[in-house]
């Protein structure tokens, strides 16, 4: 339990966006009767802070979608207090959304989009400053014919990408782990890669690294596998291009 809500507070506590107006949910217990649906959202609320909690690697914006029943509550809050806890509670809000006023201008200063927002400078020229996998993402789009399917392997930002994909969570072990450790060579690694439409691979190397320390998404657990893995991308892939450690591969027989 304390663990629990030590996690909730660093969270209210360190946030730049905006869950700390949850704090206004403690003037609820300043209501005597509470609606029924008010109820049912709270206990829903904490029903969901605990699947967070237990069954999710705690990650801040997993609790986004919890935002419009809290939002909900606190309309309730703010409508039904006595005036004089009202007019604290809406004061307290209004400092919390200054506060997310003043952040949202550090994050606009920072990601600078207000020049792309104006037409100042192209949507392309500002991706390719800003995402260093965006080179590749723009390959595929450009280079790769229609009828190409790219397996991602590390990344799974695949927002901009125009072309037939396949690309799992990193959350979630990597697809390509799986359908190593369940071949028994690099080369029936690529005919199970072909039969799921597969024709060439996307490797990020830096999203390969984090995504196994944070997640071990790419969890070999032996050195043959991991041998197996890199006989199948040497003898079976070839390298179209190759910027900021990422890699466009296409599948190939063998060389």
């Amino acid at each position: 339990l304390k663990e629990f809500f030590l996690q909730f507070w660093n969270i209210l506590a360190n946030s730049a966006f905006g869950l700390s107006f949850v704090f206004i949910l403690l003037f609820i217990f300043l209501i005597p009767k509470k609606d029924v649906k008010i109820k049912f959202f709270l206990i829903y609320s904490m029903y969901f802070c605990l699947i967070w909690f237990f069954f999710t690697n705690r990650v801040d914006r997993f609790l986004i979608p919890l935002y419009t029943i809290l939002s909900l509550i606190v309309a309730y809050t703010l409508f039904n207090l006595p005036k004089k806890s009202r007019i604290l509670a809406s004061s307290f809000l209004s400092i919390i959304m200054v506060f997310n006023l003043l952040t949202l201008i550090v994050i606009a200063e920072n990601t600078d989009f207000l020049g792309t927002f104006s037409g100042i400078k192209s949507k392309e020229a500002y991706l390719e400053e800003k995402l260093y996998y965006y080179p590749a993402i723009k390959y595929i789009n450009e280079e790769l014919p229609t009828t190409s399917k790219t397996l991602f392997i590390g990344d799974n930002q695949t927002y901009y990408c125009e072309k037939p994909l396949l690309s799992n969570s990193p959350l979630d072990r990597s697809i390509i782990v799986d359908i190593v450790k369940n071949s028994k060579n690099g080369e029936e690694v690529k005919n199970k890669l072909k039969i799921m439409g597969i024709t060439h691979i996307y490797y990020n190397s830096t999203e390969v690294k984090r995504t196994q320390e944070t997640y071990s998404s790419f969890d070999w657990t032996s050195e043959e596998e991991y041998t197996k893995f890199s006989n199948f991308m040497e003898k079976y892939t070839k390298i179209l291009f190759e910027k900021n450690g990422c890699f466009i591969s296409e599948l190939i027989d063998e060389k």
